[in-house]
C-alpha cells in the first residue's frame, strides 16, 4: 500500500486503514484481507464507472498511461488530470475484512 500511495494510486487514509487491519489481524490474515480488498475493488470499480458512464473513458486513459512510457517522446499523448477518476477504497477494504473474518471465524 505504501508504494501505491507514493504513486498516487490510493490515499493516505487507505494506507493507514490497511496498516491497522494488518496489525489487528496479524501478517498472514492481514495480507489475506488486503488481497480480498483488492479483489473487491477490482469488481466494484468497473461497475461504479459503468454506472456513472465513465468506464470506456477510464479504460482509454488506463491504456494511455500504460503505453505512453513505451512510446517515443514525439508520439506520446498527454492525459489530462481532469480526466482521471478516483475511487473510494474504504468499502472494498471493509468487504475484504468481512470475507477474511467469515472464512476464518471458527479457526
Amino acid at each position: 500500500p505504501a508504494i501505491l500511495y507514493r504513486q498516487d494510486a490510493i490515499g493516505g487514509g487507505d494506507v493507514k486503514l490497511l496498516a491497522g487491519m494488518g496489525a489487528l489481524l496479524q501478517p498472514r490474515l492481514g495480507l489475506e484481507a488486503e488481497m480480498y480488498s483488492f479483489f473487491a475493488a477490482g469488481l466494484i470499480a468497473p461497475a461504479f464507472l459503468a454506472y456513472e458512464g465513465k468506464l470506456f473513458r477510464t479504460l482509454r486513459n488506463t491504456v494511455l498511461l500504460a503505453v505512453n512510457p513505451l512510446l517515443p517522446k514525439s508520439k506520446r499523448r498527454a492525459v489530462e488530470p481532469a480526466l482521471l477518476t478516483w475511487f473510494r477504497f474504504g468499502p472494498a477494504i471493509f468487504i475484504g475484512m468481512v470475507v477474511t473474518t467469515y472464512l476464518h471465524w471458527r479457526s
